[in-house]
């Protein structure tokens, strides 16, 4: 392959790879919304394992922090 080819390759490949990022990041926080609005609808809790999710937290506590600020 031809050095233009590859470069022309290399910056296409780029532009997907980061497209896909945005698109995973936009899925994330829609599933989250998801999340919120379900956990948003529970009268009571017995656990805050109930209302924890993972998105961008390493052990689920995104939801636990927005459950709380929200009571």
């Amino acid at each position: 392959m031809k050095k233009g080819a590859r470069w022309l390759l290399g910056k296409i490949q780029s532009f997907l790879l980061k497209d896909i990022a945005n698109r995973n990041e936009v899925n994330s926080i829609l599933l989250a919304k998801l999340h919120i609005h379900k956990i948003r609808k529970l009268k009571q809790i017995d656990s805050l394992r109930e209302v924890e999710f993972k998105v961008f937290s390493q052990w689920g506590e995104d939801r636990i922090i927005q459950y709380l600020i929200e009571k």
